[in-house]
């Protein structure tokens, strides 16, 4: 099942939507992007929670940027899912950081 997820993922075009299951093929649309930050490299100029506040904000400790905690992956203050509403601005976020220390996987 990988294989041909990964077959249908290369070659899009292709019509192995039509032979998978209705639940599958609801799985295979939604593909959560993720967010990474190199906290160690971040300069706290605040482009990134200016940019996408509900995703991203100052931690109060080091001024660093961080993920809020509602999208944090396993309480990592440098790893998150963002909502799909926050995707937009998380790849802005990410394109605008003057350090390109914001990472977006899709």
């Amino acid at each position: 099942m990988v294989w041909i997820f990964l077959t249908w993922l290369e070659h899009p075009g292709s019509d192995f939507q039509e032979h998978c299951t209705p639940l599958y093929r609801e799985f295979v649309r939604v593909i959560p992007m993720q967010v990474k930050i190199d906290r160690k490299e971040c300069t706290s100029c605040g482009s990134c929670w200016d940019t996408c506040p509900g995703l991203f904000e100052e931690n109060k400790n080091d001024s660093f940027s961080q993920i809020i905690e509602h999208y944090r992956i396993h309480g990592s203050i440098a790893e998150g899912i963002p909502a799909p509403e926050f995707e937009d601005c998380a790849a802005e976020a990410s394109d605008s950081c003057p350090v390109q220390i914001i990472e977006i996987t899709e």
